[in-house]
């Protein structure tokens, strides 16, 4: 997700000794951000900014990663310094500050402050508005003056809008901690939550994994149900996989063949083997999981890619509930037992 960093500890706004204490938070969120892959936007090429970066870029250089994929300075061009660390990206000044922060919660997921002035409190007040997540690390004495004794032409917060750390002992890793466990959930969240599901003759399969997903508050995509709008298969397949998270393929044995001079085996229809394919073409492979059902000869090609075998896909329903887990998603499998 691309998190917007707001605020840091300024000359003759702040405290002197409020500096180790932002720098602290600082260097927490810089080390979760990097474990937890995640990108930060940067607005000025002042101290704080590059003091993230700049510990963003040790310890990319330490895991061998690239500070390119984690950092990138949205600056104005009223700036004439340019950083050397990540991306940076230029873009012609605002008429009006009010403006600039607008521009930067909308390219942002949510917003993260650690001190800062009234700047930050009507960036602040702009994610809220725009329905951004936000999370303030830590208010300094200086800060809360600064955020609660504005000019009456602005609208910052008010000491109610939102709420803040309790804890007023909470560590930096203590709260960096919990804020990205968060973040994670936000990220996975993001995932559509239309299933599309490839299936041949064995309808009852079909018919029991849609009652599933349903159950796990997913949308579950049926091609044949859906309107064709004139569309061929190819197309329509293509047009819906353009718009779904995750897709299930189910090899049942619906068709027999051999090879030449030996025994016939059950297998999976054609089709089913051919979207497969079409389906990780368009998707990834990480997003499609084949379930084999039955007794079966697995295409040789399937080795290497997801699958389960199943035998009762109502019985292991809990599998179902598993895959989609470990592709990202907020499943509650508890709804597979009271059948809510």
């Amino acid at each position: 997700m691309n998190i917007l960093f707001q605020g840091g500890w300024k000359k003759y706004r702040d405290l002197h000794e409020e500096k180790k204490e932002l720098e602290k938070f600082s260097l927490s969120f810089a080390m979760n951000l990097i474990n937890s892959d995640h990108r930060v936007i940067l607005t000025t090429p002042r101290y704080h900014d590059l003091f993230i970066a700049n510990e963003i870029e040790r310890l990319c250089k330490k895991t061998g990663k690239n500070p390119k994929d984690y950092i990138t300075f949205l600056l104005s061009d009223r700036f004439s310094e340019t950083p050397t660390i990540g991306r940076v990206i230029k873009f012609p000044k605002f008429r009006w500050w009010l403006e600039e922060r607008a521009f930067f919660v909308q390219k942002a997921d949510l917003v993260v402050a650690i001190g800062g002035g009234k700047g930050t409190a009507d960036c602040i007040y702009k994610a809220f508005a725009m329905e951004r997540p936000v999370f303030v690390a830590r208010l300094t004495d200086s800060s809360k003056y600064a955020w609660y004794q504005r000019p009456t032409d602005y609208h910052y917060l008010e000491p109610n809008d939102a709420e803040f750390i309790e804890d007023i002992n909470i560590s930096a890793d203590e709260f960096f901690n919990e804020t990205f466990r968060i973040i994670d959930i936000l990220s996975n969240k993001r995932y559509n939550r239309r299933i599309f599901i490839v299936h041949g003759r064995d309808h009852h399969t079909r018919d029991k994994l849609v009652g599933i997903l349903k159950r796990l508050e997913f949308e579950p995509i049926v091609l044949e149900r859906e309107p064709s709008k004139g569309l061929t298969i190819i197309e329509k397949l293509e047009e819906e996989a353009d718009n779904v998270g995750f897709t299930f393929v189910i090899y049942t044995p619906d068709d027999v063949g051999k090879i030449r001079g030996g025994e016939e085996e059950h297998r999976a229809r054609q089709n089913v083997v051919f979207e497969h394919g079409l389906l990780i073409g368009v998707l990834g492979r990480e997003r499609i999981c084949a379930l084999i059902c039955g007794n079966i000869k697995m295409p040789s090609d399937l080795q290497g890619l997801i699958y389960e075998k199943m035998n009762e896909i109502e019985r292991e329903a809990v599998i179902i509930a598993r895959i989609l887990s470990n592709a990202g998603y907020l499943v509650n499998a508890g709804r597979l037992i009271d059948g809510l």
